[in-house]
């Protein structure tokens, strides 16, 4: 079976996730999760600048030997240089990883495409991989609307997308699949929604209590298809067509053999028939965000 799995690295470099789930890895958890991520043939690590001290951390364990996917932050106001800042942020990464090069640079803000920078973020970073600083330039993004954007101004050569057993979003119209007929690599994240898709009960947090129909779909179907919250997201999306890379979020050694144990097991094609509807406010992050700082 080809390994599509990707390690992410948000919990290395900062607290990531929600609830109990939420945490920054201890250097040894990470050095331990590399090691066993290797044994099981994962080849690639999806990082960010803006994951806190990442970079360094990595840079600490060595991982030469590793694919490494990171993403450009978006533009600062007061940048007047977008080449030299763009250069500047991606060879300090390089230097604090300790690498050569990047198996792919993406824009982590699909916003700064369609501003006033975008031609110069584009120019930067098609400099950057002549130079051999990455081999493929993409976009990380949070829906179509995004990307229908973005496509008319180039075409990306990896797209990092949420999806997951409840954010189908990316699937309807067969979308994804035409995306990767067009032969751009897809990247799909967020399989278990920060975490919260495989809470017991007595532990959603109590911004997510409120969705109370959802989480009694969810055990019902799960108690009636025999499986557990993990086994059933990754068993899911790892029945999409056209999907390259499956990027995971991982706690522990233990996390990480449980996902591999059900990744190896067929995939699911069935997913739950919701009884009722649920809001974007429970299946995009950007607004749990919000509804915290504001």
């Amino acid at each position: 079976m080809l390994n599509k799995l990707v390690i992410g690295t948000a919990n290395f470099g900062m607290t990531y996730g929600q609830g109990d789930h939420a945490e920054k890895l201890s250097e040894k958890a990470i050095r331990e999760i590399i090691e066993l991520a290797k044994c099981h043939g994962i080849q690639t690590l999806d990082t960010a600048i803006s994951y806190g001290d990442c970079s360094q951390r990595l840079g600490n364990i060595d991982v030469k030997e590793w694919k490494i996917i990171t993403k450009v932050p978006q533009i600062p106001n007061n940048i007047s240089n977008v080449f030299e800042w763009v250069e500047h942020i991606i060879y300090k990464s390089v230097k604090e990883i300790g690498i050569s090069s990047f198996e792919g640079i993406l824009i982590h803000n699909p916003k700064d495409i369609t501003g006033k920078n975008g031609e110069k973020l584009l120019q930067s970073l098609h400099d950057l991989k002549i130079k051999g600083l990455t081999k493929k330039i993409g976009v990380s993004v949070y829906g179509k609307d995004d990307l229908e954007s973005i496509l008319k101004i180039f075409q990306p050569e990896i797209v990092q997308c949420p999806l997951n057993i409840i954010d189908t979003r990316m699937l309807k119209n067969n979308y994804l699949s035409n995306l990767s007929k067009m032969g751009i690599e897809i990247h799909i994240r967020s399989i278990f929604l920060q975490g919260i898709l495989s809470f017991s009960s007595d532990s959603i947090p109590k911004e997510f209590i409120k969705f109370k129909d959802f989480w009694t779909d969810w055990k019902l179907w799960l108690m009636s298809k025999k499986l557990n919250p993990i086994e059933a997201c990754i068993r899911f999306v790892n029945s999409i067509e056209g999907v390259n890379k499956i990027i995971l979020g991982v706690n522990s050694t233990s996390h990480l053999e449980e996902i591999f144990h059900y990744y190896r097991k067929p995939p699911i094609y069935d997913k739950p028939k919701w009884n009722s509807s649920f809001s974007t406010e429970l299946i995009d992050p950007r607004l749990w965000n919000k509804k915290k700082t504001s």
